[in-house]
């Protein structure tokens, strides 16, 4: 068997598709080893090399709903709509036995094409909680750590989100598991601003400052990164197609066995459905999730760092992109060992479920505040309202249960920043949703899931922890 055989079957077991289930903080559900296979429709335009393609899977999972098509001789870019669809095929014995190698030769095989280093799942640093709004904050205060300590653009993001907020600023987020930067030989930027919105009164002139040459913050971002994207007031087609090329184009500048780190910095308006390009349409969160696991196929480490409104349900989604990376490894354990890391895992399951839904709820709730006096979408406010309800509930029988790998002092904590909110959820019970209610929600609400997240983030890496020294105690539940 040839080596480029060899390497395109571990390509095809390592690239495992997504589930097609999502679980409500985006876990997704086990599935065996799968290959993918693409027939193209002979009218695509791809023949005789001619083009460089790219694709993304359509939000099923079942085809790729978009081709993209790139002259090698030309700068211009083609785009067409297509529906390729996927053909899953389970790996076979016969193939598993095929690429079955013994030690001499996978040792051999290793010193020619280099170690394989497989980067984190997707991070996110994000401005806001589920419920706040951003006037630019966090971009500010990342060019100023930039001007008085040349602290890299994400290095200031993470710096910011795991620091208390000054007085008056929103709750920044970070979902955390950094990849490590030894391993990262190159990094790239790609900088999405959107500031000209439809309607005047929308739009955003301090983000186009902040793009000016010579401007503090466009300093931070080229002395930050070894190349920069800018793209300027784009659509959601057009965030998603430039993340896209920019996977595409960074990976063959990396060497083999290393990672490369993507930054999508966007500034602009976003909220309960994602963020939003100037034609008003949404890169959604599933959007930038299947973004984040391409470049993960591609050996880069993507990075969202994103200066909008009510955007913190990201930060849940990449949580569970890690606690599900964690879910293999702990299947491959045994005995108490595995069933006190599976205790862990499902505590901080539940702590996400509901910090999704208290977030989400919320989230939604505003999303369609222009709506609240309007009796046709009554029943649709008042589902929203139970979301935040129901996930609220089910965090406190969470803590009550003895099963929460958190510390005494966290679960107290965290019950003292419940118990206004709770108030305020009962008092809104039965009533009739309206702005100040809405309000009184929203305060309620940031910094129990502010706190919540760095719970999380905490427990997952206490988890990864526990795991990599191979050994702890299963008497008590405490992430100490």
């Amino acid at each position: 068997m040839s080596r480029e055989s060899i390497s395109k079957k571990r390509n095809a077991q390592s690239q495992q598709p997504a589930a097609e289930e999502q679980n409500q903080e985006g876990i997704g559900l086990d599935s065996p080893p799968l290959q993918l296979t693409a027939s193209i429709p002979e009218d695509s335009g791809e023949k005789n090399g001619k083009f460089r393609s790219s694709a993304s899977l359509s939000k099923d999972r079942h085809s790729i709903e978009t081709f993209q098509l790139k002259d090698r001789n030309s700068s211009s870019l083609d785009m067409i709509h297509a529906h390729i669809p996927l053909q899953r095929q389970a790996v076979t014995e016969e193939e598993e036995e095929d690429i079955q190698l013994d030690s001499e030769t996978e040792s051999m095989l290793d010193e020619v094409v280099g170690e394989s280093v497989t980067p984190p799942s997707f991070e996110v640093i994000a401005a806001t909680t589920q419920a706040e709004n951003s006037t630019g904050e966090l971009t500010e205060r990342i060019t100023q750590l930039w001007r008085r300590k040349k602290m890299r653009v994400d290095d200031a993001a993470r710096h910011i989100a795991n620091s208390d907020p000054k007085r008056g600023d929103p709750h920044a987020m970070h979902s955390g598991e950094a990849v490590e930067s030894d391993l990262v030989t190159k990094r790239w930027a790609i900088y999405l601003g959107a500031w000209n919105y439809k309607g005047s009164s929308s739009d955003l002139p301090d983000i186009r400052d902040h793009l000016q040459k010579g401007s503090p913050f466009r300093k931070a971002l080229d002395g930050s990164y070894d190349k920069v994207i800018i793209v300027k007031n784009p659509t959601a087609d057009q965030m998603n197609s430039g993340v896209m090329n920019a996977i595409i184009d960074f990976f063959p500048q990396l060497q083999q066995g290393n990672v490369g780190e993507l930054t999508v910095y966007f500034e602009g308006h976003g909220g309960a459905e994602g963020i939003t390009g100037v034609d008003w349409s949404n890169m959604s969160f599933e959007d930038m999730r299947s973004l984040g696991q391409l470049a993960r196929d591609f050996d880069i480490h993507l990075t969202y760092i994103l200066d909008t409104c009510n955007i913190g349900s990201l930060v849940n989604y990449a949580q569970g992109e890690q606690l599900g990376d964690l879910d293999e490894q702990i299947s491959e354990r045994t005995g108490p060992e595995q069933d006190m890391l599976e205790q862990n895992r499902k505590s901080i399951r539940d702590i996400g479920r509901a910090t999704y839904g208290i977030g989400r709820g919320i989230n939604l709730m505003y999303w369609w505040r222009k709506e609240l006096k309007n009796p046709d979408e009554r029943a649709r406010i008042d589902s929203y309202f139970d979301i935040l309800k129901t996930s609220a509930t089910n965090l406190q029988t969470h803590l009550n249960s003895g099963a929460a790998w958190l510390t005494g002092e966290a679960i107290d904590h965290i019950e003292s920043l419940m118990e206004p909110l709770q108030k305020q959820i009962n008092a809104a019970d039965g009533k009739r949703i309206n702005r100040r209610i809405l309000n009184r929600l929203r305060k309620k609400m940031n910094p129990l899931v502010d706190f919540l997240n760095d719970a999380i983030q905490d427990s997952l890496f206490s988890l990864r922890e526990r795991m990599n020294k191979g050994k702890g105690s299963s008497s008590g539940n405490s992430s100490q």
